[in-house]
């Protein structure tokens, strides 16, 4: 289990990038997720939408696009 505090946010169970409006650097957050994604995590808390799981495809999803 991870508690990614605002690395991340959660919507309907799934594991989302932080908010732009709020990001001041992108590239640098996505890099943080890339370094959570090779963690072995099955469930993640996100301050912004709770708990999601099966998380390890979806953070890598997250920083290939």
């Amino acid at each position: 289990m991870l508690i990614a505090a605002d690395a991340v946010t959660v919507h309907e169970g799934r594991v989302q990038l932080p908010r732009a409006p709020v990001t001041p650097d992108m590239p640098e957050a996505k890099r943080s997720i890339a370094r959570l994604a090779e963690l072995d995590i099955e469930t993640l808390i996100a301050y912004h939408g709770g708990i999601a799981r099966g998380v390890k495809d979806q953070l890598r999803r997250l920083v290939e696009d």
